[in-house]
């Protein structure tokens, strides 16, 4: 299960998250909320969300919650998180200029990939 996934053509690895990669993902995480959300939600409701996440969460991460990053020379770009208690991807979020390249749909796809793996047929 926990096998690391190269894009083909690139130097991009889909791997499973290790605890020296929180701070990078909350970074990307946060960076992404006030990109790509600040156009659908006012200022107050960006900033709240952005408040409501802390770097302790991520170091502390439930054990029924899988988290995958993707990266590129050891910079992450992108993560998501599988919950498998609830059969649900809880998160998938990109770098701003990582958008539109597939790379949001091969981490998707590795989140499907291990919840198959992990006989999870239907993701709610």
């Amino acid at each position: 299960m926990k096998k690391d996934v190269k894009i083909p053509g690139s130097e991009i690895v889909i791997r499973h998250a290790t605890p020296r990669d929180c701070e990078q993902v909350y970074k990307v995480h946060i960076t992404s909320i006030r990109h790509f959300c600040s156009d659908y939600y006012s200022t107050e409701v960006v900033l709240a969300w952005i408040s409501s996440k802390s770097l302790d969460a991520y170091r502390n991460l439930p054990n029924n919650i899988i988290s995958i990053i993707a990266e590129n020379d050891g910079i992450i770009f992108g993560f998501g998180f599988l919950n498998l208690k609830n059969r649900s991807i809880d998160s998938l979020y990109l770098l701003p200029h990582r958008e539109r390249k597939g790379y949001g749909k091969a981490i998707l796809f590795r989140l499907e990939e291990i919840a198959r793996n992990a006989e999870i047929r239907e993701l709610g």
